[in-house]
């Protein structure tokens, strides 16, 4: 029987909770690990599975009547209390602290604002930057304290899953375009055979 590894819920025949397994992709594996709170050395083993009450809906994929998760999608819905969520915040400091970082991700960030050309995924990005433009930075003390160090190192995971979250954007905008195609060939397809048969029947006539 299939359990969630995080909150050890056990699959039941006729629940409503879907069981997924880890991801191969060590970086997104490495977000997931993050997010739970453990170790960075632990892996997940073969019958390793999280619930999906730990993703918030826009991950899952309903199809042929089964829900599947959405390729790159991260976990983020567990228990705050225990500091285990990465918030995709305050991720501005990391351009000051270094600046290698700048060139790679204005990259990325024009690539995706040149594709993501539909009304959901903009609104969608808008509104994460939104929230990112209104968190108050904390100014920087300069000092020798060890805390400095596991500060931006946060911030470094912080960027890392919101560069994660933009590609996810992405491929659901890609989704998003592709259906949107198929609907205006579908409509245009309509339009030829009504021409048609709007000419057999002033032939007809």
């Amino acid at each position: 029987m299939r359990k969630c590894v995080y909150c050890n819920i056990k699959n039941v025949k006729g629940g409503e909770l879907s069981f997924v397994r880890f991801p191969t992709d060590e970086k997104i594996l490495q977000l997931w690990i993050q997010n739970m709170n453990y170790e960075s050395n632990w892996k997940p083993l073969k019958n390793h599975y999280l619930c999906s009450q730990h993703f918030s809906s826009e991950c899952f994929d309903f199809r042929d009547k089964l829900y599947r998760l959405r390729k790159g999608s991260i976990p983020t819905n567990f228990d705050r209390s225990k500091e285990n969520v990465v918030l995709v915040s305050n991720y501005r400091q990391i351009l000051d602290d270094e600046k290698h970082v700048c060139d790679p991700l204005t990259k990325r960030l024009n690539v995706t604002s040149s594709i993501l050309n539909s009304e959901e995924s903009y609104n969608c990005i808008a509104e994460t930057m939104s929230k990112v433009n209104t968190e108050t930075v904390p100014m920087r003390v300069i000092d020798h304290d060890h805390s400095y160090g596991e500060t931006q190192e946060k911030l470094k995971k912080d960027l890392m899953l919101a560069m994660a979250k933009i590609d996810q954007l992405t491929a659901k905008n890609r989704t998003l375009l592709k259906k949107d195609k198929r609907n205006k060939q579908r409509i245009a397809s309509m339009i030829q055979v009504i021409n048609q048969l709007s000419k057999k029947n002033v032939s007809c006539s």
